[in-house]
């Protein structure tokens, strides 16, 4: 049995589940009427990331700054521009001690978050081995990428801090 490039569009379905080894597939066997979909769905995807984050420093954020990473190493690899540039505007409003600096620093900011009672967006959390294991693979992740992307996503992190505090 032959299936068609337009079948197999029809019946697939794009998850955030199956997205990241769906669009492996379909640029491996060029199946080029499926990128569109999967580009949309990590558009998505990534949008949700950020949505479900929240703001402020909460340390279960660190999964949803994971899945950013996976979701800008996607675009990297299959040269997708656009989500790159979403990718990359979105990781830098996570807090950068999640990904960048020492993990002595990232212990001690997250302490003394959490010793402010009136902090508005704090947990309270306490740090366990799953959560810094998490701020260890998003350092990581970090560092693996480029320094020109790095730099981006630095000083994007900077100037929108300026923009906040100049409000």
């Amino acid at each position: 049995m032959k299936i068609t490039t337009a079948a197999l569009k029809q019946s697939l379905s794009v998850l955030e589940s199956n997205v990241l080894e769906i669009i492996g597939l379909a640029h491996k066997y060029q199946v080029d009427p499926l990128l569109p979909k999967c580009k949309t769905m990590l558009d998505k995807w990534i949008d949700d990331c950020y949505n479900q984050a929240g703001p402020g420093y909460n340390l279960q954020q660190l999964s949803y700054l994971l899945i950013c990473f996976k979701i800008l190493k996607t675009g990297i690899l299959y040269d997708f521009t656009e989500l790159c540039n979403k990718c990359k505007n979105v990781i830098s409003k996570f807090p950068t001690i999640y990904y960048y600096g020492t993990e002595d620093y990232f212990l001690r900011v997250v302490e003394s978050k959490q010793r402010k009672i009136s902090y508005p967006y704090s947990n309270n959390v306490k740090l366990d081995d799953e959560l810094l294991q998490q701020r260890d693979e998003c350092a990581k992740q970090f560092m693996s990428l480029s320094l020109e992307i790095q730099r981006t996503i630095l000083f994007t992190r900077v100037c929108l801090f300026d923009d906040l505090t100049r409000k």
